[in-house]
């Protein structure tokens, strides 16, 4: 073993630090680097991806669903208006339902209870 004086080790200390600290920053920039080329490829492909399905709706929409005289996105705005309506309608259909349901089993319930008492 070598032996050292105070001030050799605390000076090897420094210089330790100073290369551990230099080498994480520079860890930390290449992954940084890493990190912003594969967020920017993703934005890239999900852009192109979005477009390319807004340009195919839009056909769809222009040749299957729109009426005489009707812009596509008129068409959008009347379909969604549709749907949004059968949403709603469906929630009151299922709610209308839940409550004759219970409706149903409590009538059930109360005439089981009554069934042994006759």
């Amino acid at each position: 073993m070598y032996d050292m004086d105070k001030e050799t080790t605390e000076g090897l200390a420094r210089v330790t630090e100073a290369a551990a600290e230099k080498l994480e920053s520079g860890v930390v920039g290449t992954y940084k680097k890493i990190e912003e080329g594969v967020v920017g490829a993703y934005k890239k492909m999900e852009n192109a991806v979005v477009g390319a399905y807004r340009k195919v709706e839009d056909s769809v929409v222009g040749a299957v669903l729109t009426r005489e005289g009707e812009t596509v996105e008129e068409a959008k705005k009347r379909l969604a208006a549709s749907a949004e309506a059968a949403r709603v309608q469906g929630e009151h259909s299922a709610q209308a339902h839940a409550k004759e349901s219970a409706r149903i089993v409590r009538e059930n319930l109360e005439a089981s209870r009554h069934a042994g008492k006759r």
